[in-house]
Parts: C-alpha cells; structure tokens; sequence
C-alpha cells in the first residue's frame, strides 16, 4: 500500500498518522527516536506491509504485472491500489478525499521540524503536487510514477504503468476489494491489540 491507504489505515491519532508516514524513511537507529502512538504508528506501517505483501489477492495482482515491471512490481501495484482507494474513496471513508488529504497534510506541516531529510523531501513533493488527493486521477499517479522512475537503480519501466492500468484495471480492482476489506480489519484489531 502507498501513502493514502497508510494514512486512512492509520485511525485519528496524529502521533500514529505521524509515526506511520516515517515508516518508509527511518533506518535503523533512527528508529529508536520515536515513541508513544508514533512509535505505534511506525509499527502499523510494518504490519501493513507485511500482511499486503503476503495476501494472496495482492500476490496475483503484483504477478499479473511482473512480465512488465519485474522487481518493480510490487511498487506498481502498491499505487494502483492507491488509485483505487482514490477513485472509490467513498465505498472507505466518510470524509470526501478533498478533506482528508487536507488533514494529512496538516498532520505532516504541523510536525514538519521533526522529520529526517529523506521524509521532508517527500513531503514538500507530496504537497507541491497534491499526491494524495491527486492520486484518483491517471495524471496524478503518471507524476508519481515518472519520479519513481527517475529514482529507479535499473530501468523499471514505472512511467508506463499508467497506460498499462487499463489493460490490467479488472483483475487489480477485484484483488483489491477482496483485499482492502480485510486489511481494514486487521489493522483495526492490530492498533486495539498494541494500545
């Protein structure tokens, strides 16, 4: 899963909405910084992405794409679920996409001083571009695919996946309402367990 599905899975608690966003940037020892619900919230990403990379509907997702993007696969498919979370929001969530991705971002500005230079690089792009509520959009995800892209070690072939959603669009939406349900439940029981 990409940054909306991390946020919305996150619940209300800003220390763990804060803490799971650092999930993709903190190493090591920087780890050992955090604590309370951020510590929690840096947990939650773990368990996230754990429980997506095992999940069999996610599984066939990311080999219905593997002839295309290889490696890069998984990280394909981790936006496209964006995509659709997006472009289904309200199947989701009651607050309209516009108002969440606003929070969000509030979250992250509000906490902006305590961010290692990898995530506030993100952020910055993250806000510039409106990435989360832009993600709803083939545009959107094209701009975040082209950066993935240029970041890519090997050549990934990343800035094609937006064209080549259609051709993959049915099979990845079913694998994704089987999926995105249960992940909801897990992570709920995950942050009752953890409290």
């Amino acid at each position: 899963m990409n940054f909306l599905a991390h946020f919305l899975l996150s619940g209300s608690d800003e220390e763990v909405i804060f803490g799971n966003f650092l999930g993709d940037f903190l190493k090591g020892n920087e780890i050992k910084d955090l604590s309370g619900s951020a510590a929690m919230g840096l947990e939650l990403h773990r368990f996230i992405d754990r429980f997506t990379d095992q999940h069999p509907q996610v599984r066939n997702s990311v080999n219905t794409v593997k002839s295309e993007f290889g490696r890069y696969s998984g990280v394909v498919i981790d936006v496209y679920y964006d995509h659709i979370l997006a472009k289904e929001w309200t199947e989701y969530q009651k607050a309209n996409l516009r108002f969440f991705a606003d929070s969000m971002y509030q979250v992250l500005t509000d906490r902006v001083d305590l961010m290692p230079g990898r995530a506030l690089r993100f952020y910055h792009y993250m806000l510039t571009n409106d990435i989360l509520y832009n993600y709803q959009f083939i545009e959107g995800i094209s701009l975040v695919f082209q950066g993935m892209s240029r970041r890519a070690s090997f050549n990934s072939r990343m800035e094609l996946a937006p064209e080549l959603l259609v051709q993959y669009l049915e099979v990845i939406e079913n694998d994704f309402r089987i999926f995105f349900p249960e992940l909801v439940l897990e992570c709920k029981e995950f942050i009752k367990t953890v409290r």
